[in-house]
């Protein structure tokens, strides 16, 4: 029976040793493949400074192959008696390969273990996340395009104030989306370190290359102080966290939009059935439970940031085993963030907007501030202007059908230009995350050859 990397032979209360474990062992199955990857750089390193010959090398890296297989599968299982990855790994390498396996733990603790499979965890997530905020705003954009020339009412402070159209609120949308990528493409560059190679926060006494570790791995820089990388563990995650309730805050916007415009009340806007839920005793009840949840969910992702601060707020430097509980609100999170996001992308492909119910709130109140403009071209200064509109309202001198005819013909020259200008920063931002992403996947994949 494969032992704990720990275990020395004492006896253990079954009821503790649950309870330190948690649901570690299963949190782990998902990050196996990150640690299969780091252990076949480590493999390499291992083989490189002459700890492991290339038999033994050659014997390791199939292997770890086979469980980061296992794991993408999902069909990759840690005991719960191995508590963690790390350890069900090792445990497979010594099963099959005997006092080769042993030595895969040279120079290295699962301390700096599950601080290099989060950060492998967390730039694919990130990058996933960027490619699904891309999807997102080209179906923005689409729709933004084909709204061109449709006019919508602004509000502020929930009241009417001027007039838009539907490509501009949409394109806020899709370029708020854009926005969020770039901020994901400096997440990268912040997190891409390689912390393998410090062992439990103070170095080992031998000479590891953890450059070669960090460059097998797609790591950008080794991160070099010992006790600072472990002081890192739930500061990189929290890091990736705010940038999920940040992008959570877009879904939220869009989630509450939407459910005011598709009221019967405002009209602007149509939920398709498909994305309603019915009431059991209100027979002609059709609610928008997918938009009221994705609102939730950006709740949720505050929640879970929350959990994560609370968790290292507090410690000293170096490991705690406070950190065990740091991968649940960190895995929660990312799941619940790429559920939302996929669901918003299929509704926007979808939704529709009522143009006759947006024309019917362009009365001689919105287009007072554009009455006051024009004043003020022909050299009204501007709060005599304002003024003058006011009165404008009362006395019925506003000429709603040629201001609508001049501000849709100024706003549909503006919507071309700026669908012009998001689709040009689209294409610059798609490329640098394809980049990424295909410099992630091949570090996960080159590591297991050779």
């Amino acid at each position: 029976m494969s032992k704990r990397l720990w275990d020395k032979g004492q006896e253990l209360n079954k009821q503790v040793h649950a309870f330190t474990v948690g649901s570690d062992y299963l949190l782990d199955a998902r990050l196996a493949a990150f640690d299969a990857a780091a252990s076949a750089a480590h493999a390499r390193m291992l083989l490189k400074i002459e700890i492991l010959t290339v038999e033994e090398c050659l014997r390791l890296i199939p292997i770890l192959k086979e469980i980061y297989t296992e794991s993408r599968a999902g069909s990759f299982t840690v005991p719960p008696e191995l508590e963690d990855c790390h350890s069900a790994i090792e445990a497979r390498l010594c099963e099959q390969l005997g006092d080769c396996g042993k030595k895969i733990h040279t120079g290295r603790s699962r301390n700096d273990q599950v601080l290099a499979a989060l950060r492998l965890f967390m730039r694919e997530q990130i990058v996933r996340h960027q490619e699904q905020l891309l999807d997102l705003a080209k179906v923005l954009m689409r729709r933004a395009e084909e709204a061109i020339g449709r006019p919508f009412p602004g509000y502020t402070h929930m009241r009417r104030a001027m007039p838009t159209s539907l490509a501009t609120q949409l394109f806020s949308y899709a370029q708020y989306a854009l926005s969020l990528i770039k901020d994901g493409l400096h997440l990268l560059e912040g997190i891409n370190w390689n912390p393998l190679g410090v062992g439990a926060g103070f170095g080992v006494p031998l000479e590891l290359d953890r450059e070669m570790t960090g460059a097998l791995l797609g790591f950008d820089a080794v991160q070099p102080n010992p006790i600072f990388v472990q002081s890192t563990r739930g500061r990189e995650e929290l890091k990736f966290l705010n940038w999920l309730v940040d992008s959570s805050t877009l879904t939220e916007k869009m989630a509450v939009d939407l459910m005011l415009f598709s009221t019967a009340e405002f009209g602007l806007a149509e939920m398709p059935v498909k994305f309603t839920t019915g009431s059991s005793i209100m027979p002609q009840k059709r609610n928008p439970d997918v938009l009221e949840l994705l609102r939730a969910q950006a709740s949720r992702q505050r929640a879970h940031r929350t959990e994560l601060e609370g968790l290292v707020s507090k410690l000293p430097s170096s490991y705690h085993r406070d950190y065990q509980y740091t991968k649940e609100p960190l895995f929660r999170a990312a799941e619940q963030s790429a559920e939302s996001l996929a669901v918003l992308c299929l509704l926007i492909e979808d939704i529709q907007f009522n143009r006759e119910a947006a024309e019917a709130y362009f009365g001689p109140e919105i287009f007072s501030t554009h009455y006051a403009y024009e004043l003020v071209s022909k050299g009204v200064p501007f709060r005599d202007a304002y003024t003058e509109a006011a009165s404008a309202i009362e006395q019925g001198l506003i000429d709603v059908p040629k201001m609508m005819a001049k501000f849709l013909e100024l706003e549909s020259a503006r919507n071309r230009l700026e669908l012009k200008q998001i689709a040009e920063l689209a294409v610059d931002i798609g490329t640098k995350v394809a980049t990424c992403s295909e410099s992630h996947c091949a570090a996960l994949t080159k590591v297991f050859e050779g």
